[in-house]
């Protein structure tokens, strides 16, 4: 059976099987009305079956004489209201490129198998397949989405190409060509400039229950109520989330989705002039994973130059500083358990809490967490050590209390504090994303959770989707400096304070090859 789709042998359990996985409920509870609209919409989109063989080639068009822009609509089929993205790319971008930039787009996280197939034929029942790398290894035959340009498919305005992505949700879209304009050859330029409503969540059950998910959820009576509820409210779902589209953040998705190839290729030829947190954040990694990262590198504009000027330098340690220089050429005696004094937490929190904003005891340094961590911080970074029962400056520690512009680019090639098994992978993330200039907003948790499950990291302490920004609570540590760089105080109370550009330096300082 093709992709498990039922064959003409297959008895009426298997197929009422089939049904219940692929739409995620047994369709014998479903309203007469809604299995209906079900039905139809399956067998306009339901793929060809096992039996019916394709039997006519690609009809695959010239490539145009001179490059070309085009601009396409995206619609997700079935939703209501309508979900959609107008974008832009290059008309010679190849399939698997564009199933990057529709990935980007729409804002799906490329966690399942996809399937282009021509708008004359958008079941796929009699036209030769469009193979992805998957198919390509299962032996399937057919023609490489990677060998088949975007204008080899559409080729004028209300031309069509269809995308289904995820066998298993079903999510079909329809690619329509609304405009193709002359481009400069040398301008590879993409985005997205356009759309309506937030995309679905992976894996919520397909478009017939996200559609009324809201609804039964608030529906005591509606038959999948407490199933919806309890999806809802373990999910984070809204009606005003689902209703938002920030065209910014698609943009730049896609833009870093084109980007993404031409990225990864400078750096596997050049990799050891990277740092080596960016490294690596592509060990292990397949391709299509690789070029995914790789945009994030090219947005962060890694290969561009960074200069610091002496008085920002200065602003941006002046935590650090004043820590060296209390500690000073003597050191400062230890607890018994090794901790700071009561003297030293009282004169540094003075210093560097002014306002007084931290709220709990600062007498002792075990119960004054921000002063705690600051330590720590600066002691993984090789400026103090323990030695004898005191705390005492390291050679670089002493060497650099007294030159901001060092000590800046110390910190910054430090950076991330966390180490990969800590969570670094996401401060890295968290470097890149500042570095492009990105806001640090659900949008940016969201896209650090899909680049650590890319990463390979996983949280299981729970059978539920973590909410968006548990990845954040791994990376305190490397925050707290870009914090610091950004007030010149220890701790902010709750505030995050990350887009400035003192924090936004530091992080291009960190990621930086130039």
């Amino acid at each position: 059976m093709g992709n498990g789709a039922p064959g003409p042998d297959s008895s009426n359990d298997d197929v009422l099987q089939w049904l219940t996985e692929t739409i995620g409920v047994d369709p014998r509870e479903m309203p007469p009305e809604e299995m209906m609209q079900l039905l139809q919409q399956m067998a306009q989109y339901t793929s060809a079956s096992a039996w019916e063989q394709p039997t006519e080639p690609l009809r695959l068009a010239a490539p145009p004489k001179s490059p070309q822009r085009y601009t396409l609509k995206v619609s997700l089929d079935g939703a209501k209201p309508p979900i959609w993205r107008r974008i832009v790319v290059p008309s010679d971008v190849t399939l698997d490129q564009f199933h990057e930039v529709l990935q980007a787009a729409m804002g799906w996280t490329n966690s399942h198998l996809h399937q282009f197939t021509p708008g004359y034929d958008p079941r796929g029942r009699t036209s030769e397949k469009i193979l992805t790398d998957f198919d390509i290894s299962e032996g399937d035959e057919g023609q490489p989405e990677a060998t088949i340009r975007l204008d080899a498919m559409v080729t004028a305005p209300k031309d069509k190409l269809h995308y289904w992505y995820d066998f298993g949700d079903s999510w079909h879209h329809t690619v329509v060509l609304e405009k193709a304009e002359p481009r400069a050859a040398d301008d590879d330029h993409a985005g997205c400039v356009a759309g309506r409503r937030a995309c679905p969540p992976e894996d919520i059950g397909g478009i017939h229950f996200y559609s009324s998910i809201f609804d039964a959820a608030e529906d005591s009576d509606h038959p999948e109520h407490e199933w919806a509820r309890e999806v809802v409210t373990n999910w984070g779902m809204t009606r005003e989330a689902a209703a938002t589209f920030d065209v910014d953040a698609h943009d730049a998705a896609v833009r870093r989705a084109l980007a993404g190839g031409e990225a990864l290729r400078r750096f596997i030829g050049d990799m050891d002039a990277y740092p080596a947190a960016i490294r690596g954040l592509f060990d292990g990694l397949a391709h299509e994973a690789a070029r995914y990262v790789a945009g994030f590198v090219d947005a962060a504009g890694v290969e561009e130059p960074v200069e610091v000027d002496p008085g920002d330098a200065h602003s941006a340690t002046a935590v650090i500083r004043a820590f060296l220089d209390h500690v000073g050429d003597e050191g400062v005696g230890l607890t018994a358990a090794g901790y700071l004094r009561p003297a030293s937490v009282k004169v540094l929190m003075a210093e560097l809490d002014p306002e007084r904003r931290w709220v709990g005891s600062s007498t002792t340094e075990a119960q004054t967490l921000p002063l705690l961590d600051a330590r720590e911080i600066i002691t993984r970074m090789g400026l103090v050590r323990k030695l004898r029962g005191r705390l005492l400056l390291t050679k670089a520690g002493a060497k650099l209390r007294t030159d901001p512009v060092g000590l800046w680019w110390h910190v910054a090639r430090r950076l991330p504090v966390e180490r990969p098994d800590e969570g670094g992978d996401a401060a890295v993330f968290l470097l890149l994303h500042l570095a492009a200039g990105g806001s640090v907003d659900r949008s940016m948790d969201e896209e650090m959770g899909m680049l650590m499950a890319v990463r390979g990291w996983r949280l299981l302490d729970s059978p539920w989707h973590h909410g968006p920004s548990a990845w954040r609570s791994f990376i305190r540590n490397t925050e707290s400096v870009l914090e610091w760089a950004s007030t010149g105080r220890i701790y902010t109370r709750g505030s995050i304070e990350l887009e400035t550009p003192a924090a936004r330096l530091l992080a291009r300082g960190a990621v930086s090859i130039a």
